[in-house]
């Protein structure tokens, strides 16, 4: 397992981890997973091929997103939340959208605002 970052989620560090290791039992089932007890993001590796998605960048995106909302969750003191598979991948799904409206009613509000 290779680290390769961090981020900080809600003020505590995270690592951010490739495991490479094909005999990961927490990686039979799933792409990615959080170990809230020990802090870490840990992602398999993903490449293009024949089984898999074509643009792999926004897919390891998407997966990286839908981690994060489990640890945001978790670290919220909600980790009956985080459990919620749906919920959790609505968030994920939607924080793109989330952020770019945030950020342009905001950039309105404080325009119109700083001109009154």
């Amino acid at each position: 397992m290779d680290k390769v970052g961090e981020v900080k989620i809600l003020g505590t560090v995270y690592g951010l981890y490739i495991d490479y290791a094909v005999d990961n039992p927490k990686l039979q089932t799933t792409n990615a997973y959080v170990e809230p007890w020990t802090k870490k993001l840990v992602f398999e590796p993903q490449t293009k091929d024949a089984r898999t998605v074509e643009a792999v960048s926004e897919y390891v995106a998407k997966v990286v997103r839908h981690e994060i909302v489990h640890a945001m969750l978790n670290e919220s003191g909600l980790p009956l939340y985080s459990q919620d598979e749906p919920l959790v991948e609505w968030i994920a799904y939607q924080l793109p959208q989330l952020s770019r409206a945030c950020k342009e009613a905001t950039d309105l509000v404080v325009t119109h605002l700083a001109n009154d």
